[in-house]
């Protein structure tokens, strides 16, 4: 069977038919940043706040780049969205070498992660800050929760749009 060209690019773009074959995102970075993570696990110390922002963050981003990588999901957006995980976990490990906590961004929908007490699993979580937010000031809380979805996943998370 054969496709035209603007068929077989939107697969490509989205993954579906890989542009490049099945090499690695950023050619060794995956397996580098996989030998950080493993050495930042045995100095992981749950007591310093800097390791309970980052260390559950750079796990997180480990699982979904696996899952990235075994939905085949390599094609443009693919590679784009496995190169900005990698950036974000190296960047959540250099935070938690320097010592230096992870919050939220004002103004931003954040992606924060932490480990769960009963089997140790990075877990996100998502946390938006209005623009002009500043711990002096109390702020409401607005909680959303939502039951099992079957089609989410830590790729593709249900969240609301934000109103602007």
């Amino acid at each position: 069977m054969r496709f035209g060209l603007p068929v077989a690019l939107l697969w490509a773009l989205t993954g579906i038919l890989p542009l490049w074959g099945d090499e690695p995102v950023v050619p060794g970075a995956t397996d580098s940043f996989t030998t950080r993570l493993a050495a930042a696990g045995q100095r992981y110390n749950p007591q310093i706040r800097a390791h309970q922002t980052n260390y559950p963050l750079a796990v997180l981003v480990s699982r979904q780049l696996e899952l990235l990588h075994s939905w085949g999901a390599m094609g443009l957006f693919g590679r784009d969205m496995a190169t900005s995980l990698e950036r974000t976990g190296r960047l959540a490990l250099e935070r938690m070498d320097s010592y230096k906590s992870h919050f939220a961004t004002p103004g931003e929908l954040s992606e924060l992660a932490y480990l769960t007490a009963n089997d140790g699993t990075a877990q996100p979580y998502h946390l938006y800050l209005p623009p002009d937010y500043t711990p002096r000031d109390r702020w409401p809380l607005i909680i959303f929760l939502h039951g099992y979805v079957p089609t989410i996943s830590v790729l593709d998370p249900w969240l609301p749009s934000l109103a602007q």
